[in-house]
Formats: structure tokens, C-alpha cells, sequence
């Protein structure tokens, strides 16, 4: 390699050192680039509130003819209001479908059991009115939640 002499008053500068300043020169422009960038947005941002049980479903909705089904409601743990360990309850319960014979729904409890007596596919709805915490700190009321369920209860066989 040929080495040049760049001359600048009061400084030598070679290839040689050019190519070693070469990959730290290259990084300046990088580096420039981060500095014309904005701040980040400090402004608070819009987040849609969560909405406490929304998500109630049933254990178990499949099932076998002479076999005992029980399906309890149930919802998810990070679907309870935030910040509050909460245990659930309505002031009442209705229920609107058909349930497969030998079903049973109880209205104090809002779950289901008993023994399938025919196979097939039924569908209920269940709402619960006036939905909130029996245990914790929250007292809010959150409205009405309607659950849908389908149950599908398969034809009788020996277990093994």
C-alpha cells in the first residue's frame, strides 16, 4: 500500500492512521443520528379501561351419558378488578336455553350438575346481575355479565 501524506498545518496524517480512525469514524454518523431524534413522548396515553369479568366461563361442558357432570363458573385471575384479591358473587342469577336431561342448574349458586341422560348438544345463557366482590377491598358494582355455554354430552360407554 502506498502511504500519502495529508498535509494540514500543524498536523501529519497518514493512510495508515486513517485506517485505523476508519471504523470509529464510521460510527460518528450513527451516533449523530441518535442525537437528532426527539425525546420520548412524556404526554400520557390513552389506555381503554379493563372491564372486570368479562371473561366468566365453565369448568367442564362436555360430558358422557351416566356419567356426573359438574360445571362451576369461574373467571380468570387477571380478569378481577386490579390490585383487589376478589371472590365474585351477583345479587341474582337467570338462565334462559336448554340443558341436556339429568342437568341441573342451581340459581344460588349459579353452577350445574348431575347426570347426562341423553346424548347431544345443548345451549344455555346465564347472566349474572349485579356483579362484585364478596372478599377484598372493592366495592364497585359492575353491572350484568351473560355467560354462553354449550354443553355436549357424548353416548354412554363402559369405562375400562
Amino acid at each position: 500500500m502506498r502511504q500519502t501524506n495529508l498535509q494540514i498545518p500543524g498536523c501529519q496524517i497518514t493512510t495508515r492512521k486513517i485506517l485505523r480512525l476508519l471504523p470509529l469514524l464510521l460510527l460518528i454518523p450513527v451516533g449523530l443520528a441518535g442525537c437528532a431524534t426527539s425525546a420520548p413522548d412524556s404526554r400520557p396515553r390513552f389506555q381503554a379501561p379493563t372491564v372486570p369479568f368479562n371473561r366468566l366461563f365453565y369448568t367442564e361442558t362436555s360430558g358422557r351419558v351416566g356419567y356426573h357432570l359438574d360445571s362451576d363458573i369461574q373467571v380468570y385471575e387477571d380478569d378481577t378488578p386490579a390490585g383487589f384479591p376478589c371472590s365474585f358473587i351477583s345479587d341474582y342469577r337467570t338462565y334462559e336455553g336448554n340443558l341436556p336431561p339429568g342437568l341441573e342448574w342451581d340459581a344460588d349458586s349459579a353452577n350445574f350438575g348431575g347426570t347426562p341422560r341423553q346424548p347431544g348438544n345443548w345451549t344455555a345463557s346465564i347472566t349474572l346481575h349485579g356483579i362484585h366482590c364478596s372478599v377484598g377491598g372493592d366495592t364497585n358494582y359492575y353491572g350484568d355479565r351473560t355467560v354462553n355455554i354449550r354443553f355436549t354430552v357424548s353416548p354412554y360407554s363402559p369405562a375400562f
